[in-house]
């Protein structure tokens, strides 16, 4: 890549792939970062980086997506470490990043058996047929969608795995099509032998549990692929 970075957020539609955000670390101390609100776009044919214009802020610990078309980027970390409400998409034609105010609104914040705050995951997002953005919210282990006209968030209701046992690290939640994907710990203790399963869910449907995708897994889920064949 065109720079050294992490917890940026990253997408794909197609042969496009953005990767914007994140954070440059100044010392070999990861508390040292730094938010970034540059953006690159990967092109497979020539195997090389274009730069885009920077977005309206610097955000590490964002996530990216594609709706309606275009590059979003929604949630994460500010310069002060302070949670950002808004979003922004990428306009190709105009070349140029377009805010959205008022996308997040105030979350619970994840703590351990302590009462101590946990390191929060990046949003968890998907979307269905293109134009439907869900998120899993860890703290309430909720799903969420967002209804774009009105620029606020509904319950749709739980769901079948718990997000919440790691602020939302170790759960997986992708978008198949018609249709979301969760995989996560089934059980309601870590002493449940690393039981996980995966669950596909259906707008207006509900939830259905994939035949045979239970197992046993060590900690949790560190990264998930859909492949489409």
């Amino acid at each position: 890549m065109l720079s050294k970075h992490s917890l940026f957020a990253s997408a794909n539609s197609g042969s496009c792939a953005f990767v914007v955000g994140g954070c440059a670390y100044v010392t070999s101390s990861l508390t040292a970062r730094v938010p970034m609100n540059s953006a690159v776009q990967y092109d497979p044919e020539t195997c090389t980086w274009r730069p885009l214009p920077p977005m309206h802020r610097k955000r590490t610990h964002c996530s990216g997506f594609f709706m309606s078309s275009k590059f979003y980027v929604g949630g994460g970390e500010g310069v002060n470490r302070d949670d950002l409400k808004c979003g922004e998409f990428y306009d190709p034609e105009m070349n140029e990043w377009v805010l959205v105010e008022g996308m997040r609104d105030d979350r619970p914040i994840p703590t351990g058996s302590d009462g101590r705050p946990l390191p929060r995951s990046q949003l968890l997002v998907a979307v269905v047929n293109g134009c439907e953005l869900y998120e899993l919210e860890p703290c309430m282990n909720a799903l969420e969608v967002y209804e774009e006209e009105e620029k606020r968030w509904r319950a749709v209701g739980s769901v079948p795995v718990r997000a919440d046992q790691n602020g939302g690290w170790g759960v997986a939640f992708k978008s198949l099509e018609d249709r979301l994907s969760v995989v996560g710990r089934a059980g309601s203790s870590r002493g449940d032998g690393g039981r996980v399963c995966a669950c596909t869910y259906r707008p207006r449907v509900g939830w259905e549990l994939l035949e045979g995708a239970v197992g046993n897994l060590d900690d949790f889920i560190f990264n998930c692929a859909v492949i489409l064949t």
